[in-house]
């Protein structure tokens, strides 16, 4: 895992992305994406920053999405009978990523990237970064 961070915040300075950066054994990233905010969808344009050689790098090439939130998601309280409704499945797409991509993630959800990102060296994976 590598820090991140998003710079999405309400009035009061509260962060309502929370952001987790992985590089995989594969050679791939994936960026996990909370969406606290449980009144708006936000959107992001994702950087890495490998501070080892200074450089910023970004997701290249198919960059797979999966989200799950509150309109996959809804628990109906109901004492004995509490359920959830609806119950998935989660939402899942492909976008072709860059530096001028913009990935967008709906209220009170969860939303995974995967994706290669050209640019990284093996030794300076680095800082990564959303804003």
């Amino acid at each position: 895992m590598f820090p991140s961070a998003v710079k999405i915040a309400d009035s009061e300075g509260n962060s309502l992305v929370t952001s987790y950066a992985l590089y995989r054994p594969d050679g791939s990233w994936s960026v996990m994406l909370v969406n606290r905010d449980e009144t708006n969808p936000h959107s992001v344009r994702l950087e890495f920053d490998d501070s080892a050689n200074k450089k910023t790098a970004y997701f290249s090439g198919p960059v797979r999405l999966a989200t799950f939130g509150s309109e996959q998601y809804v628990w109906i309280n109901d004492g004995l009978n509490s359920h959830a409704d609806p119950d998935g499945p989660l939402v899942a797409t492909t976008v072709d990523g860059g530096p001028h991509t913009t990935f967008n993630f709906p209220k009170a959800s969860i939303t995974v990237l995967r994706g290669n990102v050209r640019g990284l060296t093996d030794s300076g994976r680095g800082e990564n970064g959303g804003n």
